[in-house]
């Protein structure tokens, strides 16, 4: 049987998408130099992030790892450049502008097939699976974290000297909600987040009766007689035992005196 600590765990899109977003809300801590404020630390927040906010649990290595190689993967595609709308035309002389009603007549078929196509895609986007769905939503967030993040010195995570604000990147919500988080348990996470302790709640006590102080006063006279009796019979007690020892004494001086 595998042990938990070197279990594997399959990354969906989902899970990525997920995990970018935990990166780009904490990213702003990371403007801190790494002496004042770890990586280490850093990639501990994005753990718990993904947690609370997603119900993943994963620990701030897999977080480490698994986004160090999409931010890699995203810094190795090259942005695409966007096509002018419209592409320069060469004249070849006076009659090179004229439309011939053949030509009229194949551009009007070409048009109205792809305005029907581009009115089906809603239709097939619906259909599409969910992972599928999510990729180009990934891709989106991972570019914001190309423009707004770098590599560093060993790999670390660092803040673009020209990065756009956050509040300009925008981020396209999940496309699945998230599950409940899990309960995360063991005694590192314990030493890491002690517990809240729990507010003492004032309980509201009933007034006392008259009935049941006298039944109390009772059972506490009751007690205080029997404790009376218990006294006496420990005093007689203890006579008894002055009596025995003085007999017991006087017979064996008594013995003595006659065998001498």
């Amino acid at each position: 049987m595998r042990d938990p600590r070197h279990q594997k765990f399959v990354w969906t899109a989902r899970h990525d998408c997920a995990l970018v977003d935990s990166v780009l809300a904490l990213g702003d801590v990371l403007a801190d130099p790494i002496r004042s404020y770890p990586r280490t630390k850093f990639w501990a927040a994005v753990s718990d992030e993904l947690h609370v906010a997603h119900g993943l649990v994963r620990n701030s290595r897999q977080c480490r790892d698994r986004f160090n190689l999409l931010f890699s993967r995203a810094l190795l595609v090259p942005t695409k450049a966007s096509r002018p709308a419209s592409l320069p035309t060469e004249t070849a002389g006076p009659g090179a502008n004229q439309v011939t009603p053949h030509e009229h007549l194949l551009h009007s078929r070409s048009h109205s097939h792809s305005h029907s196509h581009s009115q089906s895609l809603p239709h097939l986007h619906s259909q599409m699976d969910p992972a599928a769905a999510s990729e180009p939503v990934l891709e989106a967030r991972l570019q914001a974290c190309a423009l707004r993040f770098r590599f560093g010195n060993g790999r670390s995570l660092e803040l673009n000297i020209n990065s756009p604000p956050r509040a300009n990147i925008v981020i396209v919500p999940p496309l699945l909600p998230s599950p409940p988080p899990p309960p995360r348990t063991g005694a590192l996470h314990e030493v890491i987040h002690p517990p809240e302790p729990l507010e003492e709640t004032s309980v509201a006590h009933p007034e006392p009766r008259f009935a049941d102080l006298a039944l109390i006063h009772s059972q506490l006279r009751h007690v205080n007689s029997v404790l009376d009796t218990l006294t006496a019979d420990v005093s007689s007690l203890k006579t008894q035992v002055n009596d025995l020892q003085q007999y017991l004494h006087s017979q064996g001086t008594h013995g003595d005196a006659k065998r001498e």
